[in-house]
């Protein structure tokens, strides 16, 4: 795939993915309980895949409030599945994360692509991963740094579930240290899974 073309196809995944936002309605629906923010590949420009992220700023982790906001997506023709997890005080397992409460959204589109929603809903004043990098990525991001993203992403994204990295490994990779290729990639992984070891 071309340079060009890995864009336009991040473009028309980004077109599509404001269109399931719309659908939704989804912004105005939470903009009840928090200050959503667009996190993720669809707001960095940087879409390979059907995955749409936002995480929402609350005054409170009120669950009552969150559920009543989203619940009701489960009667749009689009969504077979919604799940809700509450991921806070002993639910929350990961010291690396602060508390909050999840709901991912399974919506399939009428052409059949199937789109996966992650929805975060944090207390203001905490952050996370994707919150800082809506902060410190998009300045970094010309367009070779875009191209390379995107290519190594589409080989990822290209092998088993099981294979596949954490977008943001590829972002460091590229951004703080010049990693270009999918080839380069591999061997940069290997070579930080053999050092940690």
């Amino acid at each position: 795939m071309t340079d060009d073309e890995l864009l336009a196809r991040q473009d028309a995944l980004k077109a599509e993915a404001a269109a399931v936002l719309d659908d939704l309605d989804l912004i105005a629906r939470i903009s009840g309980v928090g200050r959503p923010i667009r996190t993720g590949s669809a707001a960095l420009g940087l879409m390979v895949a059907r995955d749409i992220d936002v995480t929402s700023l609350c005054p409170d982790l009120a669950v009552a409030a969150i559920w009543e906001a989203v619940a009701p997506l489960a009667l749009n023709p689009h969504i077979p599945r919604l799940a809700f997890r509450n991921d806070t005080g002993r639910w929350n397992t990961d010291p690396r994360y602060p508390d909050g409460l999840y709901w991912m959204i399974e919506y399939v589109s009428d052409g059949g692509d199937k789109w996966n929603l992650d929805l975060w809903f944090l207390l203001d004043g905490t952050t996370q991963f994707d919150l800082v990098h809506m902060q410190t990525l998009p300045p970094r991001l010309d367009r070779d740094a875009r191209v390379a993203i995107l290519r190594i992403k589409t080989d990822l994204h290209e092998r088993p579930p099981a294979a596949r990295i954490p977008s943001y490994r590829v972002y460091e990779a590229v951004l703080d240290r010049g990693i270009r290729t999918p080839g380069e990639f591999r061997r940069h992984i290997e070579s930080s899974a053999s050092l940690s070891q």
